[in-house]
């Protein structure tokens, strides 16, 4: 939803192609943030044998998990900061003021 949203905020503001690479910037944070989230809860979720997550059911490690998050987290962090809103916009700050 949040990827969704915010390519038709950028497709509003710029023009298809950017607002593709934009979206895919915020897929990619939205992907460690889940990710993250998942291997934090991962003993309490094993505690309340909640087996519809993936690593509860044994579909992936937390090894595997971490592995991940270790590629995606810069990749996410480049891609948002040399993308179409460039390092003003990829780091939120206003450096005019």
């Amino acid at each position: 939803m949040v990827t969704t949203i915010g390519f038709f905020f950028a497709n509003h503001y710029w023009w298809e192609g950017p607002a593709y690479v934009i979206a895919f910037g915020i897929f990619t944070g939205q992907l460690v943030v889940g990710w993250t989230n998942d291997l934090y809860d991962y003993e309490d979720d094993l505690r309340h044998h909640r087996t519809n997550k993936p690593l509860v059911a044994g579909l992936i490690t937390p090894s595997q998990l971490r592995k991940w998050i270790y590629i995606m987290t810069p990749l996410s962090f480049l891609i948002n900061l040399l993308g179409p809103l460039g390092i003003k916009g990829g780091t939120g700050r206003d450096r005019s003021a």
